[in-house]
């Protein structure tokens, strides 16, 4: 797995664990091995990826310095037949603001989004017309985890725009 998407998936674990993200640094001990090892995870891997990870400032996420290119984010919504790119001005530059206001809007979503994912996941057995609602559920739930994909995408991209690529080993 891709760093950028392993960091995605730790942060989205842990704000299920501990949904107030401004709470992190206060809250997360060592006392608590799950929450503290994704935390730490986290911190190793936006370090990586030159983030500026603070859970008390998290919009400012994604780094002044780093450049994004429109194209590779058309690309990307191209691959999942979304048309959006051509109704906006192509002709002015894809600036880091515009970058972080996107990231910030779309992990918003996927943070909501992946809380609905999670409504049946302590769900162990059921009996009988039990599982009506949860099979109901889970039908759905196939396809928002299939259309979430592209959202994953475009958040990993604006995570790690050079498509840094680095191994267990050196986050260590």
């Amino acid at each position: 797995m891709k760093i950028e998407m392993l960091l995605l998936q730790t942060i989205l674990e842990l704000i299920d664990l501990e949904p107030t993200m401004k709470n992190w640094n206060t809250t997360i001990s060592k006392e608590n091995p799950p929450r503290f090892y994704r935390l730490e995870m986290i911190k190793s891997m936006s370090k990586a990826l030159n983030l500026s990870f603070d859970p008390e400032k998290f919009e400012n996420i994604i780094s002044h310095e780093k450049v994004y290119d429109l194209e590779v984010l058309k690309n990307i919504y191209a691959k999942y037949k979304i048309d959006v790119i051509n109704k906006i001005k192509t002709d002015c530059s894809f600036e880091t603001s515009d970058a972080s206001c996107l990231f910030i809007s779309l992990f918003k979503y996927r943070v909501r989004v992946e809380h609905v994912l999670q409504i049946d996941a302590g769900v162990l057995a059921v009996s009988n017309y039990s599982i009506l609602p949860i099979e109901s559920k889970r039908h759905i739930d196939k396809i928002l985890r299939k259309e979430m994909k592209f959202i994953d995408d475009v958040l990993a991209y604006l995570l790690n725009p050079t498509a840094l690529i680095i191994s267990k080993r050196e986050l260590m």
